[in-house]
């Protein structure tokens, strides 16, 4: 139940944080960060070549931001201290951050803003540290960077299960359910930013946060993690 839950939580904190910063910061994508090449092209494509400095610094500063994180959980597993639970909270800080940037230091006249970079480049470590949080979870299957590879993995994995080519077929069904809970959680957290930015404008900075608060409640044993792996 805790991984179904936790799964469904993984899908919100990344959906709203993307919906957010699409909608209140120029059309940047904080969490599908690939997304941004496809942006930036169709910006160059119809002449709309203003304001697109966050998208082409948002990758390297994800993936920077994630090898980072990582080098960091490692030192700390190292140690014996709890990896996953310092993640979980870096995440909530940044979140914390994004949401009391958002809004204080704006408005945001446009994405080359110094203001919108400063939050934006903030949403997308918030994300990176995420995906190692997905990492260091055997709960969480799912990768907010590629949600098409997440609904793609379950169709294949409920393929696998109607022709019986994979032994355990409970274990399948229950991943499967799982990463379609969490694409069908990224969606509505989608919407649900669209809704909240609709009415209250940058408020909705504060969604990701409230559902990455309710994550750390969970609380997972890193002991019991580590033995299944």
């Amino acid at each position: 139940m805790q991984g179904v839950v936790a799964s469904l939580l993984f899908g919100l904190v990344a959906g709203t944080c993307d919906g957010a910063g699409y909608l209140a910061l120029h059309r940047l994508l904080t969490s599908h960060i690939t997304g941004n090449l496809l942006l930036l092209g169709a910006d160059w494509a119809t002449n709309q070549n203003q304001g697109v400095l966050g998208r082409l610094i948002a990758i390297p500063v994800f993936i920077l931001w994630a090898w980072l994180v990582r080098l960091a959980a490692g030192k700390l597993h190292r140690h014996g201290l709890p990896a996953l639970r310092a993640m979980l909270l870096a995440m909530v800080a940044l979140l914390a951050l994004f949401l009391l940037l958002g809004m204080t230091i704006g408005p945001f006249p446009s994405q080359d803003a110094p203001n919108n970079l400063i939050v934006g480049m903030t949403g997308v470590a918030a994300m990176a540290t995420l995906n190692i949080v997905a990492r260091l979870w055997p709960d969480l299957a799912a990768g907010t960077t590629a949600m098409t590879g997440n609904a793609v993995k379950m169709a294949m994995d409920l393929a696998e299960l109607v022709i019986g080519e994979h032994e355990k077929e409970s274990e399948l069904l229950y991943d499967s359910g799982r990463l379609g809970l969490t694409v069908l959680a990224f969606v509505g957290g989608c919407a649900l930013a669209a809704l909240v930015y609709w009415k209250a404008g940058t408020w909705c900075t504060a969604l990701p946060l409230v559902f990455a608060v309710a994550m750390t409640a969970l609380w997972p044993d890193e002991q019991r993690l580590q033995e299944k792996r």
